[in-house]
C-alpha cells in the first residue's frame, strides 16, 4: 500500500460517483457506482473485485450513547438528537416500472486491500451532524474484521461490517450499456486519475462490461 495508490483510488472513488450522480442516477445507485470504479480498474489493469458490505453511521450524540442503545436502554425520546443511519441493510423491494430494488450494498475490494466505496454518500443525514464522502479505506490484511471496522466520517463516525449478501447482477442489467460505456469514459478521462493511475489499455470497440 502507497500514498500514491490510496489518493489515486479516493480520487476514483470520488469522480466515478460524481458522473453518475450528474447522469441523473438515484443517491443509493450503488450498484452502478462500484462497477464503474471496477470497470475503470479492469481498463487500467488493475485486479479487484465486488464485495457487498454494511454501514452504520452515526452522529456524535450517537456515538456517545451506544453503551445505552447497547443494553436496549435507548429510545428516541431519552436521547432525541441521537442519529444513525444502516446501509445495506433491509429486505429487497419492488418498484413499480423499475428493477427490484436490491437493498444490499456493494463495493469495490482491490488485490492491494483497497476497499473502494463511492456510494457511501447515500448515508448522509447533514441535519443530523453525519456527513460521509465516497471513500477508500485501506483494509488489515485486505478483510473486514469480524467486529467491523471504525470509520471517521467528515462529520460523524460510522462502522463496516461484511454482508452475507451475494453479490448483484451486473451493472449492465440496470442501465443501458452504451450509457454505462459513456460514464466509464468520462472517469478515463479525467486528466488527474490518468496521471496518478497510468495510462492503461483501453477497451476495443464493442467491449462489454465485466461481471
Amino acid at each position: 500500500m502507497s500514498d500514491t495508490e490510496w489518493l489515486a483510488l479516493l480520487k476514483l472513488s470520488h469522480e466515478s460517483r460524481r458522473v453518475v450522480l450528474e447522469a441523473g442516477y438515484r443517491a443509493d445507485s450503488c450498484i452502478l457506482s462500484a462497477k464503474v470504479v471496477h470497470e475503470v480498474l479492469r481498463v487500467r489493469g488493475r485486479r479487484a473485485r465486488p464485495i457487498t458490505v454494511r454501514w452504520v453511521l452515526m452522529n456524535t450524540a450517537y456515538l456517545d450513547h451506544l453503551e445505552e442503545i447497547a443494553a436496549a436502554d435507548w429510545s428516541r425520546e431519552l436521547y432525541p438528537d441521537a442519529w444513525s443511519v444502516g446501509i445495506g441493510y433491509g429486505e429487497d423491494v419492488e418498484r413499480p416500472g423499475e428493477p427490484m430494488g436490491w437493498a444490499g450494498h456493494l463495493a469495490v475490494l482491490t488485490d492491494s486491500g483497497y476497499l473502494v466505496d463511492p456510494a457511501v454518500d447515500q448515508g448522509t443525514r447533514t441535519t443530523h451532524g453525519i456527513v460521509a464522502e465516497p471513500m477508500c479505506l485501506p483494509l488489515p490484511d485486505g478483510l473486514i474484521p469480524p467486529e467491523g471496522l471504525a470509520v471517521t466520517l467528515r462529520q460523524g463516525w460510522a462502522r463496516l461490517y461484511r454482508s452475507p449478501r451475494a453479490v448483484p447482477k451486473r451493472a449492465r442489467d440496470w442501465v443501458d450499456p452504451a450509457k454505462y460505456r459513456e460514464l466509464v469514459d468520462q472517469v478515463l478521462a479525467h486528466e488527474g486519475l490518468a496521471h496518478l493511475m497510468g495510462e492503461g489499455p483501453r477497451p476495443g470497440p464493442g467491449a462489454q462490461p465485466p461481471g
